[in-house]
């Protein structure tokens, strides 16, 4: 375990940019390596996952480097108890550490596949009026606890509804409440599905009467690029579906997420995410980059500099590829390598290498918002 009271020193090299206007917040005398990530992030929110396990390693760059927070909550990792009951211990402390921070906070997650709901829930026998019950006191009791209806200020109401073919629902107990008929107005191969879940619109509808902030749609793989599955494009229609659907049936959704999950090893054609998000910015949606990270693919290799530049190109391509796109925002999954031993550990992901150093990829990033808004 690493000590906690170790001292953060970072070593850097020093660049020095060109003048902006006289307006705006980066002028030719100062040094980037000074400058934190949500300083040259301008009106794009630059965020990362908190967690309440963190360090003091963590909570440092943390508190340094964003504008933004972001924070998990998963019903089947201990969080919903019962019918009626919960535990919104450690989702009410990692949201109050962030907005303390005085940074907006984006909640993941709701409702989705089964991967993530209880046992007792999936494994059950219910009505569909108990289910909808249920639906309803989940969201009621998670944001009347702690009054994260005002605290959150995005919420991810449904994630990962489209399975990774992108041609068939993700299974999940809430299908049982049944389809309706997909009225996106898309045609022939953009229109994937003939029906949409009915758990979908419910599970915004009865959020909107408990919240006034964003409300958002997630997924994996719909961002537009090549990847490691041959059928991104098809994912990237369903999704793009889904979403039109519930913006003309009138479902009070506000954004979208693009998990942004990346590997280093696989081409990928990155002006396709420009247009992307371009398409759903267009619908009058925020375009998020909720859970941004980009793995080493072949571990065996032990990482090295040539490794550690085609990270930080990656990191470049893709920030600067959803910006020209319109993004309001990006958020990296996690802060530093190797602290979650269930996602890519060992696969260095992150902007900060183990030790809290920061990395090829977070110059890449700052660079990116820096190119972007000059």
């Amino acid at each position: 375990m690493i000590n906690k009271k170790i001292a953060i020193v970072f070593v850097l090299p020093i660049f020095i940019f060109g003048c902006k206007n006289e307006d705006d917040n980066i002028s030719s005398e100062i040094i980037t390596e000074e400058l934190k990530l949500k300083d040259v992030a301008d009106d794009i929110w630059m965020g990362m996952l908190y967690d309440e396990a963190y360090d003091g390693i963590d909570k440092a760059i943390f508190s340094e480097e964003v504008n933004a927070g972001q924070v998990t909550w998963y019903p089947g990792f201990g969080g919903w108890i019962d019918t009626s009951a919960y535990d919104f211990s450690e989702i009410n402390n990692e949201v109050n550490y962030v907005y303390n921070q005085e940074l907006p906070v984006m909640m993941h997650m709701l409702f989705g596949p089964n991967r993530y709901l209880p046992d007792w829930f999936k494994d059950g026998t219910w009505t569909n009026a108990e289910l909808e019950t249920m639906m309803q006191s989940l969201i009621q009791n998670i944001m009347a606890s702690n009054n994260n209806s005002s605290k959150v200020e995005v919420w991810n109401v449904v994630n990962e509804a489209i399975g990774w073919d992108g041609d068939q629902w993700d299974d999940s107990k809430w299908l049982q409440l049944g389809y309706e008929a997909d009225v996106s107005g898309l045609t022939g191969a953009d229109k994937v599905f003939d029906s949409i879940p009915v758990y979908i619109r419910k599970a915004f509808e009865y959020a909107r009467m408990h919240t006034n902030k964003q409300l958002e749609l997630r997924d994996y793989l719909n961002d537009g690029l090549e990847s490691r599955w041959g059928n991104s494009e098809l994912k990237t229609k369903s999704f793009f579906q889904l979403t039109k659907h519930l913006v003309n049936k009138g479902v009070p959704i506000n954004a979208v997420g693009f998990q942004g999950h990346m590997n280093i090893d696989v081409p990928m054609t990155f002006n396709k995410l420009t247009g992307t998000v371009q398409k759903y910015k267009a619908l009058g949606l925020k375009v998020y980059i909720t859970e941004l990270d980009a793995e080493q693919n072949d571990e065996s290799t032990e990482w090295n500099s040539e490794i550690s530049q085609r990270q930080a190109d990656y990191y470049y391509n893709y920030v600067t590829a959803a910006l020209e796109g319109g993004a309001d925002g990006i958020f990296t999954w996690g802060v530093r390598d190797d602290q979650d031993p269930w996602w890519r550990f060992g696969e260095h992901p992150l902007l900060f290498d183990v030790e809290g150093n920061p990395k090829d990829s977070y110059y890449a990033v700052k660079n990116a918002l820096i190119d972007y808004n000059n």
